[in-house]
């Protein structure tokens, strides 16, 4: 993806004009990613400074509680724990408040931002062409395609057309749904109204569904508590998600200093973390770190801070 191309030209005192020379910076690395554009550059630059941000003493993160590896709230202790969940601790520390969190349903992300019941949401989101019409996001610091998983002992489903026939869950408001677009066989039966992949994941272990289809990071968060599911080998479907943090437009110095504190953790912080929280996924994919953390760069390009 390739950021406008800036012409720059100097002049020298008293002497004739002089064209400098013009350049493209260079793409983002690694892997193909999302045909997300980068935000139009009243977005993402400005010459004037923000004003400054005055840091609350808390702030209200919309998470999942149910998300192995990303984030699961534990009742009888009151904690949660997980990547996710670390994340919004990491830019606490940094940037002086205290993450108070909140749960929030994938379909219901959109409206809470708007509400305002929350400022910021860090819950496995990904960063779409349809969402930044509606807010901004910070990131990416994760980078995931899709996959299925299905119960340990099906044979049945190796590949994409093997889905044919098939029912499949997933969750309301998530990008994997079905439509045209959907990448599985085009008589694949897809359930796409659970509430959450919690859900999806017990109607797969009681028999109810085939499989369960969304982010293979997600798949394999379940794959670590759950020894009767596995995540397919081969199935690797759609555009890679790029998960942002997201929050309401026009809080421009907000937004700058959630991604200055980002590319922070994804130096010092995302590699342990990531290890720490998906053991089962490190130990299938010993390139883990190319496939599921984006290049530092990516940052910039997709952070849509809204003046």
């Amino acid at each position: 993806m390739h950021l406008p191309t800036r012409l720059c030209l100097t002049a020298a005192l008293f002497v004739a004009l002089t064209t400098a020379s013009c350049t493209k910076e260079k793409e983002s690395g690694g892997d193909a990613v999302p045909a997300v554009p980068s935000a139009p550059a009243s977005a993402t630059a400005t010459s004037a400074s923000p004003s400054p941000w005055v840091v609350p003493k808390t702030l209200d993160i919309g998470v999942k509680i149910d998300q192995p590896g990303f984030n699961q709230f534990d009742p009888s202790a009151h904690e949660y724990a997980g990547f996710e969940k670390e994340l919004a601790d990491f830019l606490g520390e940094r940037i002086g408040f205290e993450p108070d969190l909140d749960d929030v349903s994938s379909k219901d992300r959109e409206k809470v931002l708007a509400k305002g019941s929350v400022q910021l949401v860090i819950a496995t989101y990904s960063i779409t062409d349809e969402r930044l019409e509606q807010i901004d996001f910070v990131g990416p610091y994760l980078k995931t395609e899709q996959g299925l998983l299905v119960r340990a002992d099906n044979k049945e489903i190796k590949d994409e057309k093997d889905t044919a026939g098939k029912e499949i869950c997933t969750v309301k408001g998530s990008t994997s749904k079905a439509g045209p677009k959907n990448p599985l066989d085009k008589d694949a039966i897809i359930y796409d109204d659970a509430e959450d992949y919690n859900a999806c994941v017990q109607q797969l272990r009681d028999g109810n569904v085939d499989a369960v289809w969304t982010d293979r990071v997600i798949l394999y968060g379940f794959a670590e508590i759950y020894d009767d599911v596995r995540v397919v080998d081969k199935i690797n479907v759609g555009k890679k998600q790029m998960y942002g943090i997201g929050l309401a437009k026009h809080n421009l110095a907000m937004c700058r200093r959630l991604q200055g504190a980002l590319r922070e953790f994804m130096k010092d912080e995302w590699y342990s973390h990531f290890k720490q929280r998906f053991t089962r996924l490190v130990q299938t994919d010993p390139r883990f770190e190319t496939t599921y953390r984006p290049p530092a760069d990516d940052i910039d390009t997709y952070t849509q801070c809204t003046p």
